[in-house]
């Protein structure tokens, strides 16, 4: 229940049943706590201290508060009767809830926080000059390609699409470019197969070849084929730059004309036709 200090006036919370003279928080000042009457048996709990909260609140609000004297103002209040008149359960809680706020802040602070959560700032790139990348790298595609262009030089030498550009590359560079072959584009201007004038049993053969090619190339291998009066073929033989007379290393320029000559013997009587093919 509460009841004002008859000293001060200051509303006091008396614990009811309470034999005990209990005093005032904030004068010291004695109260008697007075005996209620137990509330009637037809009026709920509840309403009964509704009411007299309500007796005493208008009972504290009609009597003026009792002026406090200087000396009991000052006066020190006695060790826990303060504390006990004031730890109502409002009180507590209120009481309570700065602490539970501080736990939970310093619960807050002591918690580390995850390295999946907190992103580390990333560090600015460095600035630097960017034009000698822009510069090695055309020179380095160059390279690859000239490496390349060189390592395949024999199979680009015979491709006519190719063969200007490994010229004019291995005229810088001072490498070699092989021989251009192209056996189909020497043209046969003469040819003729009878027997030899002083030698019985054995032909002599003759021929006359012009280089139709772009650029420079060594000379054919002739393939003889002799036939007889029905077209079989009753012997054949290649025959190969070095034993017609020439070397195989010797290069005909374009436009220009070579004759060849060699002896064959005679595989029979019945020959009576000839065949080349260059090769």
């Amino acid at each position: 229940m509460f009841k004002p200090c008859p000293n001060c006036g200051f509303l006091v919370a008396l614990i009811a049943g309470r034999e005990a003279s209990q005093r005032c928080p904030r004068c010291g000042s004695a109260m008697q706590v007075e005996c209620v009457a137990p509330p009637a048996a037809d009026v709920p709990v509840q309403d009964a201290e509704r009411r007299a909260a309500g007796h005493d609140a208008d009972a504290n609000a009609m009597q003026p508060p009792t002026p406090m004297p200087a000396a009991a103002a000052h006066a020190p209040l006695p060790r826990g009767a303060g504390a006990q008149a004031q730890a109502t359960p409002a009180t507590r809680a209120s009481a309570a809830q700065p602490d539970a706020a501080t736990d939970t802040t310093d619960a807050q602070v002591a918690e580390p926080t995850p390295s999946f959560v907190a992103g580390r700032p990333r560090a600015a790139p460095p600035r630097g000059r960017r034009w000698p990348w822009a510069l090695a790298l055309p020179l380095l595609a160059l390279l690859l390609a000239l490496q390349l262009l060189l390592s395949q030089r024999v199979e680009l030498a015979q491709d006519a699409r190719w063969r200007p550009l490994l010229i004019a590359t291995c005229g810088a560079l001072g490498c070699d470019v092989p021989a251009w072959r192209e056996p189909r584009a020497y043209v046969m201007l003469a040819r003729n197969v009878r027997p030899h004038p002083g030698r019985p049993g054995v032909l002599h053969v003759t021929a006359s070849l012009r280089n139709g090619a772009r650029w420079p190339q060594p000379l054919p291998v002739l393939v003889l084929s002799l036939s007889d009066i029905d077209g079989r073929v009753l012997a054949a033989r290649a025959v190969s730059p070095p034993d017609y007379g020439s070397r195989s290393d010797a290069l005909v320029e374009p436009g220009d004309s070579v004759d060849v000559a060699f002896d064959v013997r005679e595989p029979s009587p019945r020959v009576v036709s000839f065949d080349f093919q260059l090769r």
